[in-house]
């Protein structure tokens, strides 16, 4: 039965050759308003793609620029469109929380299958609201949906730890220092700068490229089910009494 490439996801990013000059290239669309953003995520979306075709080593180029940025805008809108109930359920009362929390966890599961669909087809199809398929995905990947959202859970968990005490540090500094320590406040805002660059880009790296090994996973399973021949019935023997 073929698993998860976890510590493959883990080091993907980092371990390609040229992944400098890509995590430049990110870092550089941020300050880009919108169109940079949405190329952002388009690019992931091609590494979702890769990994979904086990193409596990290298990362993708920035090729056809004006399908990155399309990619990503699709995605965008979706994400929009899958994310209103979870806003309006923050406005019920008592049990608003509670049912935004259960919502979140439900996008979490079904995100692969939407980030796989976009990434393959690089449009907004019927696919993308397919309930059956959808429901079908998550009963069929349940264990493994449910450690890629652990994955994710610790990744940003180690995130917030790397981040935190160079921002809560900065923000002490400037409290207490009344200007005099300014210039280590800066400092330390930078640091925590380009760790939040650095572990947002091998975070998302890691979600993304773990949704396309789920999903291919997933169809490479249906693909030998349906290749395999239907099994024969044994010959009924009539008894002639």
């Amino acid at each position: 039965m073929e698993k998860l490439r976890i510590k493959d996801s883990l080091l993907y990013f980092f371990r390609s050759d040229g992944w400098f000059i890509k995590f430049l290239a990110i870092v550089g669309l941020i300050f880009v308003p919108i169109i940079g953003w949405f190329a952002i995520m388009g690019y992931f979306l091609r590494i979702a793609k890769r990994w979904l075709n086990e193409e596990y080593e290298g990362l993708p180029g920035f090729s056809e620029f004006g399908t990155l940025i399309a990619s990503g805008f699709f995605l965008f809108i979706v994400i929009i469109v899958y994310g209103l109930p979870q806003f309006l359920f923050a406005f019920i009362p008592c049990l608003g929380n509670l049912l935004s929390t259960a919502y979140g966890i439900i996008l979490a599961l079904i995100m692969p299958y939407i980030i796989c669909t976009i990434a393959t087809e690089e449009t907004i199809s019927g696919n993308v609201f397919a309930f059956n398929e959808i429901i079908k995905f998550v009963q069929e990947n349940i264990i493994n949906l449910l450690i890629l959202f652990l994955v994710e859970l610790v990744t940003g968990v180690v995130s917030a730890i790397l981040l935190v005490p160079f921002i809560a540090g900065g923000a002490i500094l400037i409290s207490i220092g009344e200007g005099k320590y300014l210039i280590p406040a800066l400092f330390a805002f930078g640091i925590g700068a380009i760790i939040l660059a650095v572990v947002g880009v091998w975070s998302s790296s890691v979600s993304y490229s773990l949704s396309g090994n789920v999903v291919g996973i997933w169809q490479r399973k249906k693909s030998s089910v349906s290749e395999q021949p239907p099994s024969e019935e044994p010959p009924t023997i009539n008894h002639i009494q």
